[in-house]
């Protein structure tokens, strides 16, 4: 049951209604049924997944704070230990923590590759039949990597003490399975969406109309742009070999431009849908094509998955014993560069599993690791640029423009390594990007036609002219804007991105709808 289909909106519409017009203490039942009525409609063994990791994790949770209240207590009770006492008491009681910890995180990684990784063929030349294997995988499980993330971080979160655990199991259920963020995320943290979840909210106007908004301009971008591209998109990609130069460089660009309205399209949905249901999801896409280098693209592209590798993975990671003695080793042996030895070793470590997150994949991999390189690259140059650059003005238009350049062409080799079907067929890509000679036998026009190819590039256009507007004002989101608009116009381009939705989008143009592009991870 895609968010784009008919048979989604008319779900919705129910759960909207019995919603509003249940008791505002009990709403949060119906978001619970919603959700779990959503997997049902679209894969009941879905639910198995869910449950199992909600069971473990929820579990894991209270017995962490277990056993944080009975050293609480034992403290309380012995006040009379000594200062060395009482640390190898604490230490007793922080490996029962890890142990548990580690328990927890494990058998929640193993749910997830049972899904995901087990259809992974790992081959490497001159290496015996030990790493020459290959499993099914038992189905993808819709939103598995989304909602597992969540969980573990709900995880370490608890056992940091930053939030207590939760005691009630469905509204910690509900935490995990909320139905508008499961497909895509965003990947998001249980303090930040107790309240909105769970608060007796008040039907709102500016809510309605804010969500309504986005719901429109998320259907306008994935129906009209992104699945009207898509064809065009999966072709090249496909079989790169089989098409010209021209047609693999049309196709790159394609494809930015159609993963950029399929992710955004997918966000404004999802934050609409539960917008209209009092709960605000925080923000996963500020306009990334904008950024002027690698790292600040990433910054605004699924934000929320970044911030979790962050938090969870590369902190932990720099700030080890491993860490601090690589530094130190670093710094006595490489001098300057050598200070960046653990942030280099936790952006290598995060960029593998980014990668791995994906798909067990060795394009994916890759992937992971060219965009751990160009960071990394970048880390260790700046301090040589500094002094090249001297005090030569970084902001002038012009230099802007070469960084945006830049960062594009970036993008496209990472998309390259993304979504071929193997490396080899990604340096086909890149090659023939390069080299114009020769035509394909048959046109790529035949997919969509020339008029829906202008429509599509026409309609970017004019994401492109808000995105510009809001680049330039992100004080107020494109809903805060449009609701300073007279009435008047207001309603009449709201109807006529409805009308464009209706008989632009596949339903009126017989485009094929394609899944969202994040649904597969």
């Amino acid at each position: 049951m895609s968010f784009t289909s008919l048979s989604f909106f008319a779900f919705f519409i129910c759960v909207f209604v019995i919603y509003w017009l249940f008791p505002k203490k009990q709403r949060w039942i119906i978001l619970l049924l919603a959700s779990l009525g959503f997997y049902v409609f679209y894969d009941w063994r879905i639910l198995f997944f869910v449950l199992t990791t909600s069971i473990i994790i929820y579990l894991t949770a209270l017995l962490l704070t277990k056993i944080k209240t009975q050293q609480e207590r034992f403290f309380e009770q012995n006040a009379e230990l000594k200062k060395e006492e009482k640390k190898k008491i604490k230490q007793k009681f922080k490996a029962k923590q890890k142990w548990l910890l580690t328990f927890g995180v494990l058998l929640s990684i193993v749910i997830l590759s049972a899904s995901k990784y087990f259809d992974f063929y790992f081959w490497v030349d001159k290496i015996p039949v030990l790493w020459q294997f290959e499993t099914k995988s038992i189905f993808a499980v819709l939103g598995i990597s989304f909602y597992t993330f969540s969980a573990l971080g709900y995880l370490a979160d608890v056992y940091m003490t930053k939030i207590s655990a939760e005691k009630n199991f469905c509204k910690f259920l509900l935490f995990i399975s909320f139905f508008p963020k499961i497909m895509q995320g965003p990947i998001t943290r249980y303090e930040e969406l107790k309240e909105p979840l769970f608060a007796e909210h008040k039907l709102e106007y500016n809510n309605l109309a804010h969500g309504a908004t986005r719901i429109l301009w998320g259907l306008f971008k994935k129906m009209v742009i992104a699945d009207t591209l898509a064809g065009i998109v999966l072709a090249v990609f496909g079989a790169p070999n089989a098409y010209g130069g021209f047609e693999n460089f049309i196709g790159v660009l394609f494809y930015l431009i159609q993963d950029y309205c399929d992710f955004s399209g997918y966000i404004d949905l999802a934050l609409g849908l539960a917008l209209m249901l009092g709960v605000k999801l925080p923000e996963n896409f500020r306009r990334p094509y904008f950024a002027r280098t690698v790292d600040d693209y990433w910054r605004r592209w699924h934000i929320t998955l970044g911030t979790w590798f962050k938090d969870y993975v590369f902190y932990p990671l720099s700030m080890s014993k491993f860490s601090l003695k690589l530094g130190r080793f670093g710094k006595k042996n490489f001098g300057k560069v050598g200070k960046f030895l653990p942030a280099i070793f936790g952006l290598i470590v995060v960029w593998l599993l980014t990668g791995l997150w994906h798909g067990a994949n060795w394009n994916y991999i890759a992937w992971g690791g060219f965009y751990g390189i160009i960071i990394i690259l970048g880390i260790c140059f700046e301090p040589l640029w500094n002094k090249i650059y001297g005090n030569f003005n970084r902001n002038t238009w012009w230099y802007r423009i070469l960084q945006h350049i830049r960062t594009i062409f970036i993008l496209c080799v990472g998309r390259i390594i993304f979504m071929t079907n193997s490396l080899k067929d990604a340096w086909i890509m890149f090659a023939k990007c390069w080299y114009w000679d020769k035509t394909a036998d048959f046109t790529l026009w035949n997919f969509i036609g020339y008029a829906s190819f202008g429509v599509a590039l026409g309609c970017f256009g004019l994401v492109l002219i808000i995105d510009i507007i809001n680049e330039i004002r992100p004080q107020t989101t494109m809903c805060e804007k449009l609701q300073k608009v007279h009435v008047v116009p207001r309603w009449t381009l709201l109807v006529l991105l409805f009308a464009a939705v209706i008989m632009l989008g596949y339903y009126g143009s017989g485009i094929h709808s394609f899944d969202f592009g994040y649904q597969r991870f």
